[in-house]
């Protein structure tokens, strides 16, 4: 929308917007009208307005910055229209932007540079093999939101494999349903243990059992 077009195109009018008092074309100290503004963490703008048709209205919007290693940075813009008055737009503005808050977050659920899991085979030439998936991925979430990542190796896979081929795929479920696809690949080039290898290890594990 426009107010996102505004603050990617012209991210300096935050730097407007997020003052509580400013200087009118006359030169006086004008308030700042936003009421959400130092009332809930993060405000930094947008716009107030009025008009017969649309009512009292707030364009308002925050950064929600990020907590944990596995989030972004969030810009959330909120839109109140068509209230009666100031305090019924501050009071739906003020729940609109604190539920969006505290529970809305931008996660990045796969890192190619963050393996997804290490597999244990003693065909392996080091016995293991870690995979990762082909592409980041990044995506909005809510605290309600069911988040699993399911991996799906090929049944023949060609050795050795180098960094870069795909063995597989990587599933990101959200509420039941695929939200993502990618491949599954290495990062180091895995190698098949030899037939010396491989007969040493399985007498050895004869001889344990």
């Amino acid at each position: 929308n426009m107010s996102k077009y505004i603050i990617d195109k012209y991210p300096e009018v935050l730097e407007r917007t997020s003052k509580p008092f400013l200087l009118d074309s006359e030169g006086e100290i004008v308030k700042n009208t936003n009421p959400t503004l130092g009332v809930i963490t993060g405000v930094n703008g947008l716009k107030t307005g009025y008009t017969n048709k649309a009512g009292y209205c707030l364009v308002s919007t925050l950064l929600k910055e990020k907590h944990y290693e596995d989030e972004k940075d969030l810009r959330l813009i909120g839109i109140i229209m068509g209230t009666k008055g100031e305090l019924e737009r501050k009071e739906l503005s003020d729940k609109f932007m604190s539920y969006a808050f505290n529970n809305y977050s931008s996660k990045k659920i796969l890192d190619k540079d963050k393996k997804l899991k290490s597999i244990e085979d003693d065909n392996l030439k080091d016995k293991k093999m870690d995979i990762y998936p082909e592409k980041d991925f990044q995506e909005i979430i809510s605290k309600e939101d069911q988040i699993s990542i399911e991996t799906v190796l090929s049944e023949k896979i060609k050795y050795p494999i180098k960094p870069g081929n795909q063995i597989g795929e990587v599933r990101v479920i959200k509420n039941g349903e695929i939200l993502f696809e990618t491949g599954i690949t290495v990062i180091e080039k895995i190698k098949r243990a030899n037939f010396l290898e491989r007969l040493f290890r399985s007498l050895v594990s004869k001889f344990l059992s």
